[in-house]
């Protein structure tokens, strides 16, 4: 994928490009993919590649030392999963790493590990642990944080299911507050979520 920044006399301005590979073999699959964001959101190029939402909710958009914007964002990521029958095991790894306009950096991977089962045929619970741990620069602080999600689907039909879905994610280290994606940041280092539905597919 290539975004062009269509800015003119300005190639890098608020552009991105992004590539990756899957393979799928039996019951084996694999895939990496890497990403980069020149400039996103840049407030002098509104007509390029990334706009509008980039970042929503998330921490990690503006310097910790001076609020200052992304200059560059990189991310690779990598993962793999096996389907044991009904049973589902999956890992994945991601590297991000945020270049701010203020010369300072960060670096944020994360480890997450999951497990599926079909309980029933019509029945399926899931569960997955996520360790992020990243670190400043210049400074050296270190953030972690550990997330726990927990979740059950029931399909009605083909189309129907019933969704059920539970986060914890606890903060450590040197980050100061829990915040799951999406959601407001957490008045201290811990934060739950909940979300239930009906989804039908047309």
């Amino acid at each position: 994928m290539m975004s062009l920044g269509e800015k003119p006399g300005d190639f890098r301005s608020n552009n991105a490009y992004s590539l990756g590979i899957s393979y799928k073999r039996n019951d084996l699959s694999l895939g990496i993919a890497y990403e980069e964001l020149n400039t996103p959101n840049s407030a002098g190029n509104q007509s390029g590649a990334v706009v509008g939402d980039y970042g929503f909710s998330s921490p990690f958009v503006t310097s910790k030392a001076s609020g200052a914007k992304v200059d560059h964002q990189r991310i690779f990521g990598a993962g793999g999963a096996y389907q044991f029958g009904k049973v589902g095991v999956s890992a994945l790894y991601t590297n991000v790493r945020f270049d701010y306009l203020d010369n300072t950096r960060l670096t944020v991977n994360n480890g997450e590990i999951s497990l599926t089962d079909y309980i029933t045929p019509n029945l399926l619970l899931g569960a997955a642990y996520i360790y992020t741990w990243g670190e400043y620069q210049p400074g050296g602080s270190q953030p972690k944080w550990h997330q726990v999600n927990l979740g059950a689907d029931y399909f009605l039909s083909k189309r129907t299911d019933l969704f059920l879905v539970g986060i914890y994610q606890r903060a450590a280290g040197d980050a100061t507050y829990a915040q799951i994606y999406t959601l407001s940041p957490s008045s201290n280092k811990s934060q739950i979520s909940a979300v239930a539905g009906i989804r039908h597919r047309f």
